[in-house]
C-alpha cells in the first residue's frame, strides 16, 4: 500500500488487548505530515496499550498499521527495521540517560544509526537543541548550557 504523501500514519480496524481479552476494536485513524495528533483517555482506558501496538511493542489482534509504506503489524526482520527508522518514540518520564549529557542523549540516534564523523554529528545535535531553545558552549571538553 502507497500513502498519499499527507498521511504518514494510517490505522485501519485495528483491535488490541491481552491474551484473548480484547480492549479496543475498530480503531481507525489517519495522521497526516505536520499534524499534532492526540489520543486521550482516562486512566485506564488504554491509551498506552494503543502507543505500544502501534509501535510495534505489542501485535495487534487484528487490523493494519501503516507507517507511510510498510504494514507495521506484519512486518519482520529487515522490514520491521526498516520502518522503526521513520519514527521515534519520546516517554513521559526517564527521557534522558541519567549518565550521559544532554548532548550526548540527543546524539544518541545518530550514534547508533549512522557512520558520521563524531564532529558533525555533534553539530547536528547543536543544533537541535538549539532549535528548541537550548545553547551551548563547549569548555575545555565538557558542556555548558546557557
Amino acid at each position: 500500500m502507497n500513502l498519499p504523501n499527507e498521511n504518514i500514519i494510517v490505522v485501519r480496524d485495528l483491535a488490541i488487548g491481552y491474551g484473548d481479552k480484547v480492549i479496543l476494536h475498530n480503531l481507525n485513524f489517519q495522521v497526516r505530515r505536520g499534524e499534532v495528533f492526540m489520543i486521550l483517555g482516562g486512566s485506564g482506558s488504554g491509551k498506552s496499550t494503543l502507543l505500544k501496538n502501534l509501535i510495534g511493542l505489542y501485535t495487534p489482534k487484528a487490523g493494519e498499521v501503516w507507517i507511510e509504506d510498510g504494514n507495521l503489524a506484519v512486518a519482520e526482520d529487515e522490514e520491521r527495521l526498516r520502518l522503526f527508522r521513520k519514527f521515534g518514540v519520546m516517554y513521559q518520564g526517564g527521557a534522558l540517560f541519567g549518565s550521559m549529557t544532554v548532548l550526548e542523549n540527543v546524539r544518541l540516534p545518530l550514534d547508533e544509526f549512522t557512520a558520521l564523523p563524531r564532529p558533525l554529528k555533534d553539530l547536528a545535535a547543536l543544533a537541535k537543541l538549539k532549535q528548541v531553545g537550548l545553547t551551548a558552549v563547549q569548555l575545555r571538553g565538557s558542556w555548558k548550557w546557557e
